[in-house]
């Protein structure tokens, strides 16, 4: 969990709340609530949190996919390609780009825990989630669902556009967040006069499904 890790890295480097405090900017009793798991910092924080610690924003924010190696097996099944082919890590991709791709890939199927038609394969566009290592033209395996939790990676339908962030609520309100701290990747906010939809939920990468752009 978060607050277990804030913690840890405090602790491994032996500074004292107060320091961390100072650094971000704010009360001691402030840092104090992160760590008992009382409140959440933003997206602001969290970026400045990974820059003292020195660790990747994926680390703070708990990885939720598998990154995965394709091995030969007896048991294999196929996945679909997603008719949207690429999906958009950056400024999002357009619908009207779509493209039919007739081709399938074939998986372990111990992967595969629900019928077939709940799986799709989708590629990284763009480099706005390299900080969890999902590179331009990696391949994605995706499990169909409306639902995630908050800090979960997945596919998201937002004003016409595709894009593939970590979905985060702070407050009240949810974000997609991009995972590239050399890049200035602003946290795009979800209001309700915005059209959205969460497609799916990011399960595996697989560096062999590498399509280039």
């Amino acid at each position: 969990m978060f607050k277990d890790k804030l913690k840890k890295l405090r602790k491994e480097r032996e500074k004292r709340q107060i320091d961390i405090a100072n650094y971000l900017s704010v009360a001691e009793a402030t840092y104090n609530r992160y760590e008992k798991g009382v409140n959440e910092p933003d997206i602001n924080t969290l970026k400045k949190l990974a820059n003292y610690f020195d660790v990747p924003l994926d680390y703070l924010l708990d990885r939720d996919f598998v990154e995965a190696e394709l091995k030969t097996t007896k048991n294999t099944v196929k996945i679909p390609v997603e008719q949207l082919s690429f999906v958009g890590c950056g400024p999002g991709v357009d619908n009207n780009d779509s493209f039919f791709v007739d081709d399938n890939f074939e998986v372990p199927g111990d992967w595969i825990k629900k019928e077939l038609h709940n799986y799709f394969v989708g590629f990284a566009r763009g480099d706005s989630m390299e900080d969890v290592f999902i590179s331009d033209g990696v391949g994605l395996i995706f499990e169909r669902t409306n639902n995630l939790d908050s800090g979960e990676i997945g596919l998201f339908h937002l004003n016409g556009k595709e894009y593939l962030k970590r979905f985060k609520i702070i407050g009240d309100t949810p974000f997609l967040i991009s995972e590239n701290n050399k890049q200035n990747y602003d946290p795009i906010p979800i209001t309700e006069n915005d059209s959205f939809e969460i497609r799916a939920k990011l399960l595996y990468k697989i560096e062999q499904f590498n399509k280039e752009k």
